[in-house]
């Protein structure tokens, strides 16, 4: 889990217990501004989670769909050329990034996971992998 989701975890976690042992010291003094207290709460709550939801509904269907995972990993909707090892000799131009196809791109997110991994969500022209290649 990255830094920043581990923080807001655990600060939602510190901040939901402090909120339910407020709202019994509440309830044992006064049990009707315990119960309104306890509306509001719940109503807030409530529409931050419909917020968030819409928010990762939409952030999922956008260009942010492509991730590299790994040492040299390279993930993209189309590559012209990719090279992800060492010691490579390269001559000559590379290949011209492919034409786009005529049917709507897919919505599919495009990952490379591993080691110098190579993903496309179209086309790729030139992958080169691995040590000393030459090409």
């Amino acid at each position: 889990m990255h830094g920043w989701k581990k923080a807001v975890l655990i600060c939602t976690a510190v901040l939901s217990g402090v909120a339910a042992v407020a709202l019994v010291l509440v309830a044992c003094l006064d049990l009707n501004t315990a119960d309104r207290t306890a509306s509001v709460i719940g109503s807030v709550v409530g529409l931050a989670g419909l917020v968030l939801s819409l928010w990762v509904l939409l952030a999922s269907r956008s260009e942010a769909g492509v991730e590299a995972f790994g040492a040299g990993a390279v993930a993209a909707r189309s590559i012209g050329r990719a090279v992800t090892g060492n010691h490579n000799q390269l001559s000559g131009q590379p290949s011209a990034v492919p034409q786009p196809r005529t049917a709507p791109a897919s919505s599919d997110p495009v990952r490379a996971e591993g080691e110098r991994s190579v993903a496309a969500g179209e086309a790729i022209g030139d992958a080169v992998t691995g040590e000393g290649n030459t090409l």
